[in-house]
């Protein structure tokens, strides 16, 4: 909190110099703070000192506050023979208990795979019981045809979220 993290924990992007902004040009909040300016970006840095950026801060999914990165579990969900792309997203708690709770959107691979055996939510759950804390579980899983992605191949996660409101 306003230091540098520990060599491999995840933190905060500040960066400073003289060819620093002190704020951009569309927001107010994001300003320079101490001469450290925050990018809104999120990672770590390994023990050679090199920065591998994980995401955007605005991605991060709040668990009843506890922070989900979707990175995290799209990197798990992905690795699965059945699964083509991946994406989480945070969406509204239906139950009204824990503010958000991570909804993934799976692309099925569309050849050498038989789509009836694609994975059920059970099946699903009980693959990242082991591989992650109990609050990072997905609350919903929605096969889709594709991800909605930039022309640069980012995720677009605000329609992705805009989709689970609609549902």
């Amino acid at each position: 909190r306003g230091g540098p993290c520990q060599t491999g924990v995840r933190g905060s992007i500040r960066v400073c110099g003289s060819s620093v902004t002190e704020k951009y040009l569309t927001s107010e909040t994001l300003t320079l703070v101490n001469g450290w300016f925050t990018t809104g970006d999120f990672g770590y840095q390994d023990e050679k000192g090199y920065l591998y950026l994980e995401g955007r801060e605005s991605d991060l999914i709040n668990v009843a506050g506890r922070k989900v990165s979707p990175i995290e579990l799209e990197t798990i969900l992905s690795q699965l023979p059945s699964v083509e792309d991946v994406a989480c997203v945070g969406m509204a708690d239906p139950k009204g208990i824990s503010g958000e709770v991570v909804k993934v959107f799976l692309v099925p691979k569309s050849q050498g795979y038989d789509v009836l055996r694609r994975p059920t939510r059970s099946d699903l759950v009980a693959y990242l019981r082991n591989k992650v804390e109990p609050y990072k579980i997905p609350f919903e899983f929605e096969w889709i045809e594709r991800l909605p992605k930039t022309s640069s191949g980012k995720i677009q996660r605000q329609l992705l979220r805009k989709m689970s409101e609609e549902l």
